[in-house]
């Protein structure tokens, strides 16, 4: 069976072959992943270009979790959408600098760093927790 992030890779992988002639023929400089050279100015440009529109997207789902403060009854649809749009962005930059599914889903944490990862992940969840609660006050002030 196909695990998830094996799917998102194979099907940015389809993304990415399929919109290439289409972007290149709209005068767009694209090239595919085997030739990415880190080196080539182009490359350079065609990398941050997708760094930032990772962010741009990152940035929006922001904005959404932010709506939520103020009783928007869509934002988790709307955040979703967004961190998707980023991951579609993340995908295609780790492929075009030459990492595939096998070497992401072979990579090993050195000792320690799981640890740090686990903290991480709860720092985020209290972060939440935290918009959560603000969230309700503020509904509840304005209803």
């Amino acid at each position: 069976m196909t695990d998830r992030l094996q799917l998102i890779f194979e099907t940015q992988e389809g993304l990415m072959e399929k919109y290439h002639d289409i972007e290149a023929l709209n005068g767009f400089h694209n090239f595919k992943p085997e030739t990415f050279d880190i080196n080539e100015p182009y490359h350079q440009h065609h990398i941050k270009s997708k760094a930032w529109c990772f962010i741009e997207e990152t940035g929006e789902a922001m904005n959404e979790i932010k709506n939520f403060m103020v009783a928007d009854d869509n934002y988790m649809a709307k955040v979703k959408e967004e961190m998707i749009d980023g991951l579609h962005f993340l995908t295609e930059l780790t492929i075009t600098v030459g990492m595939n599914y096998d070497q992401i889903s072979d990579f090993e944490l050195q000792p320690g760093e799981a640890d740090y990862l686990h903290q991480l992940h709860n720092d985020g969840v209290e972060i939440l927790e935290t918009l959560t609660c603000r969230g309700a006050v503020v509904e509840s002030s304005t209803g």
